[in-house]
């Protein structure tokens, strides 16, 4: 195993007693907030993330003073061990957003957006006696999402809520332990802390991730924590 995969285990270790029932075979896993931070129309925002939601690329782009479009990916394969533990998925997302500049280092966007992938996931775990489940499935996901903040040039702080419609048309799962429902919303609320300069900060976010139906036929991710480069590019 590489180093990253060792932290990302030890996260998932630490996370025990929750992962353990709700985070077997998670075959939904949460993907990287957008916060873009804009000012006016014709700035670009672009950013690379990677921690438990695998390898995340964003970038939006200001139609005018207050629109934007943006655009995402997400993609991890993970082995957790030298045995059968992993997970797989390939994640692609697009949306429309609204962007307001308050008082002096005040932002404030709201956004919505689509999103499509699939995803494949096996975990070995322990309850009484070994176990495996393995899933696969094909799902899309409508999300909206609202983030509030203070920026300042070498410091960012601020906190987001996304809401996030996950529904899976295609699933299959070894688990005689999910025979729930395949689609549900999920409650996901983030912190982030930018550090850097003018133009481009290391990023941190952590979060979670909790359905609002408690049976579900999948399994996901509860925990949401990513670190990255994001870099913004003004056209004034």
């Amino acid at each position: 195993m590489n180093q990253w995969t060792l932290f990302r285990l030890s996260v998932l270790i630490a996370f025990f007693p929750v992962l353990t029932f709700q985070g077997c075979a998670p075959v939904y896993v949460p993907n990287a907030y957008h916060v873009h931070q804009l000012d006016d129309s014709g700035d670009f925002s672009g950013g690379i993330y990677t921690g438990t939601n695998g390898l995340d690329v964003q970038a939006a782009y200001a139609l005018n003073n207050s629109i934007f479009v943006f655009g995402a990916g997400s993609f991890d394969n993970s082995d957790y061990s030298s045995e059968d533990s992993y997970q797989s998925h390939r994640y692609v997302e697009g949306g429309v957003g609204y962007f307001k500049p308050f008082s002096k280092f005040g932002r404030f966007e709201f956004l919505g957006g689509l999103g499509f992938g699939s995803s494949e996931a096996s975990s070995k775990y322990f309850f009484f006696e070994p176990d495996e489940v393995t899933a696969k499935g094909n799902y899309s996901r409508v999300f909206i999402q609202a983030n509030n903040g203070m920026e300042r040039e070498h410091f960012d702080i601020g906190m987001a809520l996304r809401l996030a419609h996950v529904s899976f048309g295609e699933f299959e799962t070894t688990s005689s332990v999910y025979e729930g429902a395949n689609s549900s919303v999920f409650f996901e609320p983030m912190l982030y802390v930018n550090v850097g300069w003018e133009k481009v900060k290391f990023v941190t976010q952590i979060g979670i991730s909790d359905p609002l139906i408690d049976d579900l036929s999948f399994g996901y991710e509860p925990l949401f924590f990513s670190i990255g480069l994001k870099g913004n590019f003004r056209s004034k």
